[in-house]
């Protein structure tokens, strides 16, 4: 139960005097009659702002439109790996490419680097770390057949994929074969949920670099680069011929190492002069004096390009115009920065000042909102009378609904906060889906242990999985003993409960198996749990006497769900698959829609009923 601190109470009680609350009228007259006596010297040197505007905004258009260009070159390089990846990836999954054909499959990943000259090779692996590779060999394409699995570089990256969902660039990787820094495009491949492979498309760091030359831009912006992180450098012009300082360990050289003493500077402040301003969107910029003469840097941040950041940029060595641009922003800057800054901090003050309460109250109501009532902190009190009354009215209001939402579902606490005063459950048959868990052998578990052990095991498991019910959307009726009831549906629910409460069967089991390997390591015997899942008819709403009620279902779906959650006790199942088993009712299958591992175990009786129940296990 949520407990209230004495420091809270205080907050929430301890009144203030009426003189040390002044309205917010009073307070917001004070403020901008300071803040229009600090205008009128602001007036003063407008015309001085305003004449170095456009020469701001030219400097700031020309660095946005150079930074737009210079993404766009990546892009139209990288872009085409990427989708030539995708487009394979499909075909493969689709069950179009044969990967057991292993000359439809190198026919298919020629036909791809056809189309991409700045591919290096491309390769499909196998979940079993067999590989098909084509690569260019002179004017022509290369095939090569290898099992990977004890490959320094590949089996690795396979083992990381089997986790991965979608396409991802992986870090740069030098390669003693062909002796290039190569950059990748990995894409794990599933059918039906279930790995199957891995294909990976490889591009040359030196490709980037050629890019450069061959760029509209090469005698606007010669001085363009690349960055990988802020330490090593991706692509410069210097690195075209690919003799760059690179290692096993260290793919690509750092900023140091490509000959480029001003972009070597580009991060040390001790040669930084100033930020340019006034640049919009992403790009941002700064001058740098080395040597005593000053180089405009300006980049852009670019992510999903590998496990940390791009940064796209390039600078501009010192020129008259370049000069005369900056100058005009300086002098602007300097000569209204004396009054502009005293307006802008007194205008900074008085509005933290009086929007500090406003901000709390409204976040915290968003937290009511949204029903994260545990994590709302108490506001304190305020020295403007209606903030005051505002914070206690909330703190009144936070107390109740912690003890209202300890009780009651999440769910259905945000509905009927949302109804108002009018707030119902009318308790109606609906067409549900329930859900009972159990753990096997509790009891003897629990004779091992002692009380406070046995509270610690069944509060740290039932979290585990009433956060999986929580991830779907169901609510979590009932825990009883060693046992977990929860349900999906109206009125709180979709029409898709069926497939919500199979995907939570599955997440307890992938949570289960993290867990008990965790167990394994600590050397504690694995939890291993018994599902089961049934969708019918109940009554649902609130059950229960007129001054204690509770949110549930009840009825023979309640009852059939328990059932196949007990008949899972005489499955045999192979030890892999022992972290749960789940049964589910053919009610529950004819309702789902996706792809599912279902395993037909006929009918079973159940007692107290004429019919038996036909079963399935979800695999």
């Amino acid at each position: 139960m949520p407990e209230t601190t004495d420091s809270e109470v205080a907050i929430e009680r301890a009144p203030r005097p009426g003189w040390m609350r002044p309205s917010i009228a009073v307070a917001l007259m004070a403020g901008f009659g300071t803040l229009v006596f600090l205008g009128v010297a602001g007036v003063f040197v407008l015309g001085i702002w305003t004449a170095g505007k456009n020469t701001r905004d030219l400097l700031a258009d020309k660095a946005e439109l150079a930074s737009e260009t210079l993404v766009g070159e990546l892009e139209r390089h990288l872009g085409p790996v990427r989708d030539g990846n995708a487009y394979l990836a499909d075909l493969i999954t689709r069950g179009e490419i044969d990967t057991t054909d292993v000359l439809q499959v190198s026919d298919s990943l020629t036909a791809a680097m056809a189309a991409a000259p700045q591919v290096l090779g491309i390769g499909y692996v196998s979940a079993d770390f067999e590989a098909v590779r084509v690569s260019r060999v002179g004017a022509g394409f290369g095939v090569r057949l290898a099992n990977l699995r004890d490959d320094p570089i590949i089996g690795p990256v396979v083992v990381e994929a089997r986790d991965r969902t979608g396409p991802y660039w992986g870090p740069p990787i030098w390669s003693p074969d062909p002796g290039a820094t190569l950059i990748n495009l990995r894409t794990p491949l599933r059918r039906q949920g279930k790995f199957i492979g891995l294909l990976t498309t490889v591009v040359p760091v030196a490709e980037l670099s050629h890019s450069f030359a061959r760029s509209p831009l090469k005698d606007l912006l010669p001085d363009r680069f690349i960055l990988y992180g802020r330490d090593h450098v991706l692509a410069h012009r210097a690195m075209a011929d690919g003799s760059h300082a690179r290692s096993a360990s260290v793919a690509l050289p750092s900023l140091g190492q490509v000959g480029d003493p001003i972009l070597a500077s580009i991060w040390r402040e001790d040669l930084r002069r100033h930020v340019i301003a006034n640049l919009n969107g992403s790009t941002r910029g700064h001058i740098t004096e080395y040597d005593g003469k000053t180089y405009t840097f300006f980049y852009r941040s670019l992510e999903g390009y590998g496990p940390v950041h791009l940064i796209v940029g390039a600078y501009v060595r010192p020129g008259p115009e370049r000069d005369r641009e900056i100058n005009r922003v300086v002098v602007a800057a300097t000569s209204g920065a004396a009054i502009l800054i005293a307006a802008v901090l007194a205008a900074l003050f008085f509005g933290r000042w009086i929007s500090r309460p406003v901000r709390r109250l409204a976040m915290a109501a968003r937290g009511v909102h949204t029903m994260e009532i545990a994590d709302l902190p108490a506001l304190p009190r305020s020295v403007f009378r209606e903030l005051d009354d505002a914070a206690a009215a909330f703190n009144d209001m936070r107390a109740a609904l912690k003890w209202f939402a300890t009780y009651v579902p999440r769910k259905l606490v945000a509905r009927l906060v949302a109804q108002g005063e009018d707030a119902r459950v009318e308790s109606e048959e609906r067409y549900v889906t329930v859900l009972f868990t159990d753990i096997v052998g509790f009891t003897g578990l629990s004779e091992q242990l002692s009380a406070l052990e046995t509270a610690a095991l069944l509060n740290e498991h039932f979290s585990l999985l009433a956060t999986c019910v929580d991830s779907e959307g169901g609510i979590n009726d009932k825990f009883m003993g060693d046992s977990l009831m929860a349900f999906w549906g109206p009125p709180l629910g979709g029409d898709d409960h069926a497939e919500a409460a199979c995907r939570t069967a599955i997440a307890m089991r992938d949570t289960m198996r993290r867990f008990n390997e965790r167990r394994r390591i600590l050397g504690t015997a694995p939890i291993r749990i018994r599902i089961g899942i049934h969708t019918g008819p109940a009554i649902v709403g609130n059950i229960g006497a007129p001054g204690r009620t509770d949110f549930t279902v009840v009825g023979d779906t309640v009852n059939l769900a328990q059932r196949l959650e007990q008949m899972a006790k005489s499955v045999t199942v192979d030890p892999a698959e022992r972290d749960a088993v789940i049964l589910l009712s053919a009610d529950v299958v004819n309702g789902l829609d996706g792809p599912y591992a279902l395993l037909s175990l006929g009918v079973r009786e159940v007692p107290g009923r004429d019919e038996g129940l036909m079963v399935f296990r979800l695999k």
